[in-house]
């Protein structure tokens, strides 16, 4: 029982968190249709960004730079 998975509240102090930053320009702003727009992040630092906090997984870090 102790391996099953357990549900994790967002103000569990113990809930996994990563990071990745890379730092350059990146375009930010609602995209989309006046009837469903969506608020996103655009850009090669938003992706390397996204590649970096993957790689903290697999580093066993909490940060990658």
């Amino acid at each position: 029982m102790a391996d099953e998975p357990r549900a994790v509240s967002r103000r569990d102090p113990r809930a996994p968190v990563s990071f990745g930053h890379h730092g350059s320009s990146a375009v930010v702003g609602n995209v989309g249709h006046e009837r469903r727009l969506d608020y996103t992040a655009i850009g090669d630092t938003v992706n390397t960004a996204a590649r970096l906090e993957s790689a903290t997984k697999e580093i066993g870090s909490v940060l990658a730079v």
